[in-house]
């Protein structure tokens, strides 16, 4: 991960994907997955763990906003330990209230 640390482009785009995620300012959730669709129909099923976690405190998921950001098309994002670091780093200044970890 010290590349990533080194690259001014990585920095930029962290940056850039940290102040994307900043209108939000209160997310339930931040996550990646490959398959947007997919993901989606997963947490919206009843018995997903987000789900259950949104009803234990009575959030109706209907009554949510999603957002997402695509990734750039570019071999700097492509690795899953890389997608991870975004991941943990965008969870850990959040601090969304219903993933199942934190970083």
């Amino acid at each position: 991960m010290e590349e990533h640390a080194q690259s001014e482009a990585f920095r930029v785009f962290l940056v850039d994907v940290i102040a994307s995620a900043v209108p939000l300012r209160a997310p339930l959730y931040v996550g990646q997955t490959g398959g947007l669709r997919r993901r989606i129909k997963d947490h919206l099923a009843p018995g997903s763990g987000l789900a259950t976690r949104l009803r234990s405190a009575d959030i109706q998921i209907e009554n949510c906003t999603l957002a997402y950001r695509l990734m750039p098309d570019s071999d700097l994002y492509k690795d899953e330990q890389t997608l991870t670091l975004i991941e943990e780093i965008v969870t850990r200044l959040i601090r969304p209230g219903f993933v199942g970890r934190i970083g």
